[in-house]
C-alpha cells in the first residue's frame, strides 16, 4: 500500500528554536565550575543529548567521577541556569522559516509533533508563540532520551501515526540516529557531514518547505531516490 506522510515530527532545539548557543552557555558555565572549557566542537556533540550525559561528561574532562545524587543535583542546577535564559525568549527566536513551515503543514492538515530531549519543550513553544502547532510533544519524561528512538516513536503514537507514514526533523547526531533506528523519512538540517546520512539534508531552515519535503518523502516510498 502507498505510503502517504500524515505527520511530521520536530526536534526542538536547533530546528524549531533559536537556542543552541544557550544550551553553550550553560554547557561552559558548568565547566568553569570544574575548572575546564567547553569547546564549540564539544558542546556540538552535546545537541540533543540529555543533561546527566551531559554532566558526567564535562566532570570526566575534569577528572571527576560523580555520584549518580550528584549528576541529579548538578543537572538541576545546570537547568536552572537555563530556564533563566529562555525567560527571555521570544517569537523573533524561532529559526528561520519555520513559522512558515510549520504553518503550510497545519494548512495541509499534516499533524506535527515534537520530540525533544529537554524538560523545557513546551514552555519554550510557548514563548516562541508555536505551541499551538504541535498536536503532541515527547520529552525525557515520556520516553528513553535520544539516541534511543522512543521520542520520536512516542510522538508518532501520540499522533496516531505509523512511523512510516512520519517524517522527522533534527540537527544533532544523536537525534538523528535516533530517526535512522525508525522507519521515519529522516530530514537533517545544518552543514555537518554526519547530516549526510538524512534523506534529506537542507543547509539551514529556511530552505525547508512542505512542498519539497512531500516530494520527496513520495519519491522515497516509492523506492526512488529521495536526493540531497
Amino acid at each position: 500500500m502507498k505510503q502517504r506522510l500524515q505527520a511530521v515530527i520536530f526536534d526542538l532545539d536547533g530546528v524549531v528554536a533559536d537556542t543552541n548557543e544557550l544550551y553553550n552557555r550553560v554547557n561552559r558555565r558548568l565547566a568553569a565550575e570544574f575548572g575546564v572549557t567547553v569547546s564549540d566542537e564539544e558542546n556540538d556533540t552535546f545537541k540533543g543529548i540529555h543533561r546527566s550525559r551531559i554532566v558526567r561528561a564535562i566532570a570526566a574532562k575534569a577528572g571527576l567521577e560523580l555520584t549518580e545524587a550528584e549528576v541529579r543535583e548538578l543537572g538541576e542546577k545546570k537547568n536552572r541556569w537555563y530556564q533563566e535564559l529562555i525567560e527571555t525568549l521570544g517569537p523573533q527566536d524561532a529559526l528561520p522559516g519555520i513559522p512558515r513551515f510549520l504553518g503550510e503543514f497545519r494548512e495541509a492538515g499534516i499533524r506535527l509533533g515534537l520530540a525533544s530531549s529537554s524538560s523545557n519543550a513546551r514552555f519554550v513553544l510557548e514563548r516562541l508563540g508555536l505551541a499551538g502547532h504541535f498536536a503532541a510533544v515527547a520529552d525525557p519524561r515520556a520516553a528513553a532520551a535520544k539516541p534511543a528512538p522512543d521520542l520520536f516513536l512516542a510522538a508518532a503514537r501520540e499522533l496516531g501515526a505509523g512511523p512510516a507514514q512520519c517524517a522527522a526533523v533534527e540537527d544533532g547526531a544523536a537525534g538523528l540516529a535516533a530517526i535512522l533506528a525508525t522507519p521515519m523519512f529522516s530530514v537533517g538540517v545544518g552543514t555537518a557531514p554526519f547530516l549526510r546520512a538524512a534523506d534529506w539534508n537542507a543547509a539551514t531552515t529556511a530552505e525547508l518547505t512542505r512542498a519539497e519535503l512531500a516530494r520527496r518523502f513520495r519519491e522515497k516510498r516509492a523506492g526512488g531516490r529521495s536526493g540531497r
